[in-house]
């Protein structure tokens, strides 16, 4: 694979401690709105830290909504730095196993697919041909549908005939032709 460059955020180690740094400053962030919140309310070390005679210079240039846009961008820069898609797309570029596990996953669902395709063809032309087979059926079978409904008829008169004062009606799945 590519040299990669120790400085690079594809260089694992150099990724790691930089996603640390950036934990750190998130919580150092996070504990500074904190005491800015709790200043407001009057409480302990909030007030003496944020105390305007006890602030620095550089100290003096940040309010609550300084630092509370301060932890955003550290937040966004943390979850794009996190997302999945992310971290496998640096894990390719810069494990070969993985490069060669992801071909070969995507070999085996190309050849998944594959096979499908040529499943979906085979039920396609079966499809077809039955249909035809139906359409030069169909005709024969309209006439022996006929012919049992005029047996069916045929069979109920007789029926009658020995029952002289009854009508007999055939039941079943004859009614549903």
């Amino acid at each position: 694979m590519n040299q990669v460059n120790e400085y690079s955020l594809l260089n694992e180690t150099t990724r790691n401690e930089f996603l640390t740094d950036l934990y750190e400053i998130s919580a150092f962030l996070d504990q500074r709105e904190k005491e800015w919140q709790q200043s407001g309310k009057g409480g302990g070390l909030g007030v003496m830290l944020l105390d305007a005679e006890n602030r620095s210079l550089e100290l003096r240039q940040f309010d609550a909504e300084k630092i509370s846009k301060m932890k955003a961008a550290i937040e966004d820069v943390l979850s794009s730095l996190t997302l999945e898609e992310n971290r496998r797309a640096l894990t390719l570029k810069s494990s070969l196993r993985a490069l060669h596990r992801m071909v070969k996953s995507l070999e085996e669902k190309k050849y998944a697919a594959e096979r499908l395709k040529k499943m979906v063809s085979e039920i396609e032309t079966r499809r077809r041909r039955e249909a035809q087979e139906l359409k030069s059926i169909g005709p024969r079978l309209e006439r022996t549908i006929a012919y049992v409904k005029e047996l069916k008829a045929n069979i109920e008169d007789a029926l009658s005939k020995q029952y002289k004062p009854r009508k007999v009606n055939l039941m079943g799945e004859i009614n549903t032709l």
